[in-house]
């Protein structure tokens, strides 16, 4: 006769294993979440094994990035331009006198081309009223030549030469002056 194991029996003996390996399990990750990281592998090249002293250690760290400043200043600009050339970076020590931009304004740049060239044409106008002046003074400072012989203006010479033509002498007489003589500067011979 065979004697058959009852189901009740088996039903509870796979529930406890099944029971405890949930446990087991759940301890488990439970136990690793907890662990530490471990320490990185270093090779042994890179490594200087000492004994440990006292003091201070220097540390080097090298790394990407941008400084940011703690205070920021703005510089504002008296007329508006446009940036032409940065003199000066960012970050560097500056003084009362130190250029920082070239600003261009062409507007600017105009006024003072029309400026500049009021100011030559003012001096070479008081360079021509000088230059009058000192002829002015000079032709009343000068003295004139004397007269070898009469002036005679030209209404004169035209009366004369009717009054000669009227008589009939159209000739010219010797020791008489000529149209081209009476023309001429005295003593400009």
């Amino acid at each position: 006769m065979l004697v058959r194991p009852t189901q009740g029996r088996s039903a509870s003996v796979s529930a406890i294993y099944v029971v405890v390996g949930l446990l087991v399990v759940g301890g488990v990750s439970v136990g690793l979440s907890r662990l530490k990281p471990a320490a990185p592998t270093v090779e042994r090249a890179v490594v200087w094994p000492d004994t440990v002293k006292r003091g201070n250690i220097m540390r080097e760290v090298r790394g990407l990035g941008t400084l940011t400043p703690e205070d920021i200043r703005w510089i504002p600009a008296t007329t508006q331009g446009r940036v032409e050339k940065i003199i000066l970076r960012p970050g560097t020590q500056v003084k009362a006198d130190s250029v920082i931009l070239e600003l261009t304004n062409p507007q600017l740049e105009q006024q003072l081309q029309d400026a500049e060239l009021k100011v030559q044409a003012a001096i070479a106008a008081l360079e021509n009223l000088k230059v009058q002046l000192q002829q002015r003074s000079a032709g009343r400072r000068a003295p004139r030549p004397p007269a070898s012989r009469p002036i005679t203006t030209r209404r004169s010479m035209q009366a004369q030469m009717n009054e000669a033509l009227r008589e009939g002498q159209a000739g010219v007489r010797p020791g008489a002056q000529t149209v081209a003589d009476r023309r001429r500067v005295p003593g400009g011979e």
